[in-house]
């Protein structure tokens, strides 16, 4: 993997992690009551549309690096980092399924466990993807 590309990727990942933390925050911690009931604040839904347009770069970028460092670390069977790389496999997965589960699941249970999926496998991913890079930018 390329400096560039580690770049990239790095910066994909920075913004859309920061994008879903202040999203996360404005939806969990910053509503308000009105006289017809409890209202999101208002850049919530704001938050919620960036972070929804800017994933497919972060899916673009997992996809180009499955093909030039996944693979390769595989075949060559380099131990070195590998369990924080399967790890960021498993999660990028599960990120993956439980964010589509969310924009499409019709009932609220199944979208509830889809939320909670989906906050601690984000919140997962954040550290370990600095740990596996050990924020080489």
């Amino acid at each position: 993997m390329t400096n560039k590309e580690r770049r990239v990727f790095t910066s994909v990942n920075i913004l859309i992690s920061l994008i879903g933390i202040v999203y996360c925050i404005l939806k969990y911690f910053f509503t308000f009551e009105t006289d017809f009931g409890v209202r999101p604040h208002e850049y919530t839904s704001t938050f919620l549309h960036l972070h929804i347009i800017s994933v497919p770069l972060l899916l673009l970028a997992l996809g180009y690096l499955f093909g030039v460092h996944i693979l390769p670390k595989w075949s060559a069977g380099n131990p070195k980092r590998s369990i924080s790389g399967v790890s960021l496999i498993i999660l990028g997965f599960s990120m993956t399924l439980s964010g589509y589960l969310l924009q499409v699941a019709l009932s609220e249970p199944s979208n509830n466990v889809a939320a909670i999926i989906h906050l601690i496998a984000s919140f997962l991913w954040i550290f370990i993807y600095l740990w596996h890079f050990r924020l080489k930018f």
